[in-house]
């Protein structure tokens, strides 16, 4: 897997520099655009799990020029923060955006609180809370809305969607060393800490899902790689393709699936102690 392809998607040239233990990157366009300092030493598996978050969190358009996570758990979005301070990107230059969906204006109140809710989790400044934005919606869903980080750097956006993303993807399809699957292990957590589900019956786990986009490929790209784990997968409904059964659950349980995401960890972990065949 290279960190660093050699061109953007639009053909310039990224430049990078090795300074000892750490790798500076940028390309040319205009006057320049702001270089970015990343660890040269990086855990694979911890930035499969946040490219794994960030293709299933939908931000993978070519028209996205800022580094973009969205999620209303704040333990995802603390673990992603967490793997980003692993590549020397420090909480201190990010920024959060607040979406809170009601079916009327925001008050005030409503945005204090979100604002003191989302900078004590995250522990950032409410300085760097950029904006607290309405979306329409006929209830209002969430106390606290979602948060988007956003790390202003078109590099990095090179870097993770259409370099690192990329070669994870093929290696994910067809893993063959000790390292490409510990690469699929960690690709499947962000995914499912962004797309899974938990359902239980009566307390107990019954099944698990992944929700899917129907307008691509992703349905038969899930059926590889949850095979390339040893799982057998179920039918599908709509949007969300299901994994049933003991044998299953027991690989889910040591893949530790929901690492990222601690409400839909503790139900898993709840239901799969009441499993009977386990």
């Amino acid at each position: 897997m290279h960190l660093f392809q050699k061109k953007t998607i639009f053909g310039r040239e990224i430049f990078v520099f090795d300074c000892g233990n750490w790798l500076y990157a940028w390309y040319s366009v205009g006057g320049g655009v702001e270089p970015i300092k990343i660890r040269k030493i990086i855990n694979a598996e911890k930035l499969a799990e946040l490219v794994g978050f960030f293709f299933g969190d939908g931000n993978t358009s070519k028209t996205v020029r800022n580094f973009r996570l969205t999620n209303c758990e704040a333990s995802t979005l603390n673990y992603c923060v967490g793997i980003l301070s692993n590549l020397g990107i420090s909480k201190h230059f990010l920024k959060v955006q607040i979406i809170y969906s009601s079916n009327k204006e925001i008050e005030n109140r409503v945005t204090n609180r979100c604002i003191n809710y989302w900078s004590r989790i995250l522990e950032i400044k409410k300085t760097q809370i950029v904006s607290v934005n309405r979306s329409k919606s006929k209830f209002e869903s969430l106390k606290y809305g979602s948060a988007r980080i956003l790390f202003d750097s078109s590099v990095l956006v090179e870097i993770l969607l259409h370099g690192v993303l990329k070669d994870i993807i093929d290696i994910v399809k067809k893993p063959k060393k000790k390292i490409e699957r510990s690469i699929l292990r960690g690709f499947v957590r962000g995914l499912a800490a962004a797309e899974g589900s938990v359902y239980l019956r009566g307390g107990v786990l019954s099944r698990v899902s992944l929700s899917f986009n129907q307008k691509t490929d992703d349905l038969e790209f899930y059926k590889k790689i949850l095979t390339n784990l040893g799982l057998t997968y179920g039918k599908h409904k709509r949007n969300e393709l299901y994994i049933y059964g003991a044998k299953n659950f027991i690989i889910l349980n040591e893949l530790d699936l929901f690492k990222m995401h601690k409400k839909r960890k503790q139900k898993f972990l709840m239901g799969y102690a009441k499993h009977k065949f386990l």
